[in-house]
């Protein structure tokens, strides 16, 4: 197999989630064998080489500079539709395919958004298996552990990604416990009272810190993907989530906490923060549950997935 990989720089300044998982995504398809032609999404793509599929990671405006080639050399063309699990995104990914054809995949990262009646049976919905890097460290064992992180800044505050995040941070804060939050992106204008920021430096930074508190908090129901849940889980930090079907539902399940409204996170954080046996319960559920995603683990359900894009779509031409 080869691909077209089209995904933020490696040396990207932008360290968030897409330029991580794009470098992870391409280190593990080498790694299986696949043959793998990096090309930056801030550049557009003026040469094909000879490949089965392109990968676009990043900006949808390589996607429409991609199909025109694409659709002449008979190439599909998969995209990271960045469904958040709302209706408005649904529609533009509709629209999106629609409009383009058969060669367009959009990729989502679970099971059941794959299987949604929003997509009204296309068959261009492809769960895609996200790969959650394994830390260099270690956690904390619970009697040097202390606070919550929450996560981006950034996000708990933005009202499109789920309204409510001024009031979480205040019923966290309310608790009497240290609460930290992680700066990805520049610096705000304002930190909530009682809250404590923590720049979020490389990885192995973040995962020292997320490997200090004893649990993290995800608020934002309408994120595409937040990694952070599952990168605390990988150091043994348990995790208290909301309903998040497009992915962190399936991803974590059982093995994290799903709230249903702030009573109900408070209620297990109360149970559990300062339990030391508990808490040990839930941070071997983490640790068990993040393992299946490691790279090396979950690499050849990777590349089944992507061959199955290629098959689907060279039927629709009549080719076996």
């Amino acid at each position: 197999m080869k691909i077209l990989m089209v995904k933020r720089p490696s040396n990207s300044p932008r360290l968030g989630g897409l330029t991580l998982s794009g470098n992870l995504i391409t280190n593990t398809l080498s790694a299986e064998g696949v043959q793998v032609y990096p090309h930056p999404d801030d550049r557009p793509v003026t040469v094909l080489p000879p490949v089965d599929l392109i990968w676009i990671y990043g900006e949808f405006q390589r996607v429409e500079e991609c199909l025109p080639i694409a659709k002449s050399r008979g190439i599909p063309v998969l995209f990271n539709s960045t469904f958040d699990g709302t209706e408005k995104r649904a529609l533009w990914i509709r629209k999106q395919l629609a409009g383009a054809g058969p060669n367009l995949f959009a990729g989502v990262f679970a099971h059941n958004t794959e299987f949604d009646d929003i997509w009204e049976g296309s068959q261009q919905v492809v769960a895609i298996p996200k790969l959650i890097q394994r830390p260099a460290h270690e956690g904390l064992p619970f009697k040097d552990r202390s606070g919550i992180c929450i996560g981006d800044l950034t996000k708990v505050l933005r009202p499109r990604l789920g309204r409510g995040g001024d009031t979480l941070i205040k019923r966290l804060v309310g608790l009497g416990l240290p609460v930290y939050t992680v700066i990805q992106y520049g610096t705000p204008t304002q930190i909530p009272e009682g809250v404590t920021a923590v720049m979020r430096g490389s990885q192995d930074k973040l995962s020292e810190m997320l490997g200090d508190v004893r649990l993290f908090v995800q608020g934002p129901r309408y994120c595409t993907f937040e990694m952070m849940p599952l990168e605390a889980q990988a150091v043994g930090t348990p995790v208290a989530y909301p309903h998040m079907p497009q992915s962190l539902t399936q991803y974590i399940g059982h093995s994290g906490f799903l709230y249903r409204n702030l009573d109900e996170m408070v209620d297990f954080i109360k149970e559990i923060y300062h339990n030391q046996t508990k808490w040990e319960a839930w941070s071997r559920m983490s640790l068990a549950n993040v393992a299946s995603y490691h790279p090396d683990m979950l690499g050849p359900s990777l590349i089944m997935t992507l061959q199955g894009i290629i098959n689907r779509y060279r039927r629709t031409r009549g080719q076996s």
